[in-house]
């Protein structure tokens, strides 16, 4: 039986509960915005390295999330620089190219070989990646711009 005394809501339409989840979310937004601004400002025309360890490539997920804050930070004025690596897939195109790696302390020893592969993977095939992925946002188009550059030890 229902109390006289305690009257009950009416029930919320769905598309009511829909605008409110809507707005929330957007105030959300507006709040991070908000509180980044004072980053924005600190490094707008300053250059940021972003290391884009393997890992993260591997996740899909987690790499379009690091990409969209990419093409954030260049749409608020800062110049992000992504530097990437691409171990694994160095490791298998090697191993389809029949050549087993070597490592020294830890360290992949490059032959003119592997080298020839590095170049191919991590400029041909990871930095086009990247950059494809980024283009795919459709907002602004990624300088081909590759410096490979190689250490001996």
């Amino acid at each position: 039986m229902q109390s006289v005394l305690a009257p009950t809501a009416p029930p919320r339409s769905r598309r009511g509960h829909e605008r409110t989840t809507v707005v929330r979310e957007a105030i959300e937004k507006a709040d991070v915005l908000i509180e980044a601004m004072g980053w924005i400002r600190r490094f707008r025309d300053t250059v940021t390295v972003i290391k884009l360890g393997g890992s993260l490539m591997e996740d899909e997920e987690a790499l379009r999330h690091l990409l969209i804050d990419v093409v954030f930070m260049e749409s608020v004025g800062m110049k992000p620089v992504i530097v990437h690596g691409g171990g694994k897939a160095i490791s298998a195109a090697m191993d389809a190219a029949g050549i087993e790696p070597r490592f020294v302390n830890g360290r992949r020893y490059t032959d003119d070989a592997t080298l020839e592969i590095v170049h191919r993977v991590l400029a041909g095939e990871v930095n086009e990646t990247i950059a494809q992925k980024i283009e795919d946002f459709q907002f602004f188009k990624v300088p081909k711009i590759f410096h490979f550059e190689v250490q001996f030890f």
